[in-house]
């Protein structure tokens, strides 16, 4: 029975770290200083600088979906923190749907695209892409 409890402790731990890893940790093939300091930046609450570094990863990189994912969680973010700005929603479900169109099978662009449907006001789009 501890053997058991144990095991499942065990892989319960390593797939929680796992996850954590892939949601919260800059791609392992992005430039380590451009993507560090772009999640530092979101980190810190400075979301303009999170998007300008993702946005120069993306540049470099159209296929990195960690830099697309953190360039659309900034624009969203900023879009409601201090005030309403509706260009920057606007502005990351332009962003998320150019690469949804360029990548329509990946599932972590579907992911980002979804989120900013959701977040732009358009549950149903969002329930139809995650589907």
């Amino acid at each position: 029975m501890f053997v058991s409890i144990a095991l499942i402790a065990g892989v319960t731990a390593v797939g929680w770290l796992w996850f954590n890893r892939l949601t919260n940790a800059p791609n392992a093939s992005a430039p380590p200083d451009l993507m560090r300091s772009a999640y530092n930046a979101f980190a810190r609450g400075d979301l303009s600088a999170a998007f300008s570094l993702a946005r120069q990863r993306i540049n470099t990189n159209p296929a990195d979906t960690s830099a697309l994912a953190l360039a659309v969680r900034a624009l969203l973010y900023r879009s409601y923190s201090e005030y309403d700005r509706a260009a920057d929603r606007q502005t990351a479900l332009q962003l998320a749907t150019e690469h949804y169109q360029a990548a329509p099978t990946d599932p972590d662009t579907l992911a980002v695209y979804a989120f900013a449907l959701s977040m732009t006001g358009n549950p149903a789009g969002a329930a139809q892409a995650a589907r």
